[in-house]
């Protein structure tokens, strides 16, 4: 099999990362305050520090240590909870995205239209596994990060700094209440590289894509956040669901006010296309390692099909879709980094064993 370059991985893992923050300026899931911001990432290293000791000592995905690492009924089990965790994100992201696009951009086009195009997409993209998103994805990421300076650039101009006076007055009951949303949410869904990142040409150099994309990632969302704060203010920007859509509507001038648009929105799209597509393949390959199947083209348009049907049912506006996704919390937090762990300490018992 193809394996990935280190900048193949790197970019596509910064695509992943930034997934909706691109739109919303991070304030999809929490309270808006950079400290929700600081102690997502953190939380985030949790999964990432598990995932890459476990595939650096085994030299395998982590569908595959779980397969070594308990009976065959167990393992199972284990697998299907990452393939629900990630079934789960898929839909709830794609949902997210054609109500933006339903909302904003093709507003006369079916939204049914919308999703089987975008799965076709995304169906397209793995059609060689994950070598053609990581191609992609490299293609991509300078693109992308262009676009999210130059509209932080195009923004300066309407900033108010008196927009910061809200976030000196920090309500600590406020931190405990978000407290478990902010840890597994919206970065704890990396684990799901855990059962990629061993496509990498380089077994050592899975550290160093997990540090240059969480450093990346943490910059540029950090940047977003703040610009938005900069123009929109509160309480305006808790009452929005696309901030950064918002933001560069109101910094452009003229007829470049749908250009800027139109370009913040592929940016959406490409990061989009990226979490979706590892969401989907992650999902695909554990159904693989329990079904015992041979290649995950087996599945791939059954599967699709599954996810087609599940996020046209699911809630058509964005403050039901997110009520919706936070009844998964605990289910969230137990699978991305209660899980990997006991595989990292099952793993370990079953290695010292065997040696």
């Amino acid at each position: 099999m193809d394996k990935l370059s280190t900048k193949e991985m790197t970019s596509m893992m910064i695509l992943y990362m930034l997934g909706t923050a691109i739109m919303t300026g991070y304030t999809f899931y929490t309270t808006p305050h950079p400290l929700y911001i600081i102690i997502s990432f953190l939380a985030a290293l949790i999964p990432i520090i598990t995932c890459t000791i476990i595939i650096k000592n085994n030299k395998k995905n982590l569908f595959t240590v779980i397969d070594d690492s308990f009976n065959k009924f167990f393992s199972k089990i284990i697998n299907l909870f990452f393939v629900i965790y990630a079934f789960i994100l898929e839909i709830f992201y794609l949902r997210y995205f054609i109500i933006f696009t339903k909302n904003n951009i093709l507003i006369k086009t079916p939204v049914i239209i919308t999703t089987i195009i975008f799965l076709l997409l995304i169906f397209l993209t793995l059609k060689r596994n994950i070598i053609t998103l990581g191609k992609l994805s490299t293609f991509l990421i300078p693109i992308n990060i262009i676009v999210i300076l130059f509209g932080i650039l195009f923004s300066v101009k309407m900033f108010d700094i008196n927009n910061l006076n809200s976030l000196l007055t920090l309500n600590m009951d406020n931190i405990y209440d978000n407290l478990l949303l902010s840890i597994i949410l919206p970065f704890g869904d990396i684990v799901l590289f855990g059962f990629i990142i061993n496509n990498i040409n380089k077994n050592e150099n899975i550290k160093k894509s997990y540090s240059i994309a969480f450093t990346v990632s943490f910059i540029l969302i950090m940047l977003i956040y703040f610009t938005n704060i900069f123009v929109l203010g509160f309480p305006l920007l808790l009452k929005v669901p696309y901030p950064t859509f918002i933001t560069v509507g109101l910094s452009s001038i003229g007829t470049y006010v749908t250009r800027m648009k139109i370009i913040v929105a592929f940016n959406f799209f490409i990061t989009t296309l990226v979490k979706i597509s590892v969401c989907s393949y992650a999902a695909m390959l554990g159904l693989k390692h329990i079904m015992n199947l041979s290649n995950i083209k087996e599945i791939n348009i059954i599967y699709t099909i599954i996810v087609f049907f599940t996020a046209m049912i699911l809630p058509s506006t964005i403050n039901k879709l997110l009520l919706s996704l936070f009844k998964f919390k605990w289910y969230f937090l137990f699978t991305a980094f209660i899980l990997p762990i006991l595989v990292l300490i099952i793993s370990k018992i079953k290695n010292r064993k065997t040696t």
